[in-house]
């Protein structure tokens, strides 16, 4: 990735992360990891099922099954309950065409809650 394009991303207060349609994790940005408690470089790859409560896990994989279905972008308001403590999201997710060809989930969530 861009140098430029990735310190931006890193640097962004928002959370912003790329899954494949298992749920593996193509890209995370460092307020996303620094949520879950782990590295870019330990989440990358993997999945963040471990991480959170089952149900939690479970309606945000169902929003990005929702996406790869429909073709269209989602919306949500969750509270996660993240390693480093909970918080009031709002999730935009959408459509990413990969250079594959294959669709991905990209998703950018902002807290609601003061930090």
């Amino acid at each position: 990735m861009d140098s430029l394009l990735e310190r931006l991303l890193d640097a962004a207060p928002v959370n912003i992360n790329v899954v494949d349609a298992e749920g593996r994790i193509l890209y995370i940005n460092e307020a996303t990891a620094a949520c879950l408690g782990r590295s870019k470089a330990e989440l990358l790859g993997g999945s963040d099922r471990d991480l959170l409560p089952p149900e939690q896990f479970e309606a945000i994989r169902e929003t990005d099954r929702e996406v790869l279905r429909t073709g269209k972008p989602a919306r949500t308001r969750i509270r996660l309950d993240f390693p480093t403590g909970g918080k009031l999201m709002i999730d935009q997710k959408f459509p990413l065409t990969l250079p594959d060809g294959s669709i991905a989930v990209g998703g950018i969530a902002i807290t609601l809650d003061d930090d």
